[in-house]
């Protein structure tokens, strides 16, 4: 049997009913959707992520986990800190008292924050006079020694004290003492308050980024342990 005449220009084309390209319609038209939410997605957590790490710059593990989580990202890493620098219990410390009219050896946490730099400020004309040894200290977060912390961090760190070191000179009139301190904020501090048989400690009541969270975590770990801290807000409100 022949096949019948085709109809000129309709060979192998192939044509859609109305339903079904209705249906094309509305698969494009989702796909698209789902693409710029995945994106939106991607891109608020690895925003989210370069704010949590600020001032510091962001690593690999952690933008990861940012393009991952998205803005999820902000409530796991919060819980996260909280959880990590909750601090254990521990025996007291025993910190030296100084005598009456004695000199005050002061330890300041600082952590590059404009309100941990009020803080030292406020420390410093608080005390006054008083003041005998002065450091200041900042701790990296990071498990191990500082073998183990990145350069980058390392150069941050360091910048971060001569900024407090530069701050604290004119108010004590003579240059304090520096520390780089590795491991949780809370434990650093207080190991290097004993060892250092200083009196005081004196932080801001929080920092920036999830210092806010590690800062409130010192406090309650260093009265838990009966060490000396004077929580202290910039002179001028937070920001001074």
């Amino acid at each position: 049997m022949r096949d019948g005449p085709c109809r000129p220009g309709t060979r192998g084309r192939a044509t859609l009913t109305p339903g079904a390209s209705a249906r094309y319609e509305w698969d494009m038209t989702a796909t698209t959707a789902l693409l710029i939410a995945l994106v939106a997605w991607v891109v608020i957590g690895l925003a989210a992520a370069v704010a949590l790490e600020r001032p510091a710059r962001p690593g690999p593990a952690a933008l990861g986990l940012g393009a991952v989580l998205g803005p999820l990202v902000v409530p796991v890493r919060r819980a996260a800190e909280r959880e990590r620098h909750r601090a254990p219990a521990a025996p007291p410390v025993r910190v030296p008292v100084p005598a009456a009219g004695a000199p005050l050896d002061v330890l300041i946490g600082v952590d590059g924050s404009p309100d941990a730099l009020g803080a030292l400020r406020r420390g410093i004309e608080l005390f006054g006079p008083r003041i005998g040894r002065c450091a200041v200290a900042t701790v990296l977060d990071y498990d191990g020694g500082l073998e183990n912390v990145p350069e980058a961090e390392q150069a941050r760190g360091r910048a971060l004290l001569a900024e407090a070191v530069a701050a604290a000179t004119p108010l004590l009139g003579r240059e304090p003492q520096a520390s780089l301190l590795v491991g949780r904020p809370a434990d650093a501090l207080c190991r290097h308050l004993r060892d250092g048989g200083y009196h005081l400690l004196v932080i801001a009541p929080r920092g920036h980024g999830l210092s806010t969270y590690v800062f409130g975590s010192v406090a309650s770990h260093l009265a838990r342990v009966g060490v000396p801290v004077a929580i202290l807000p910039p002179a001028d409100g937070p920001g001074a």
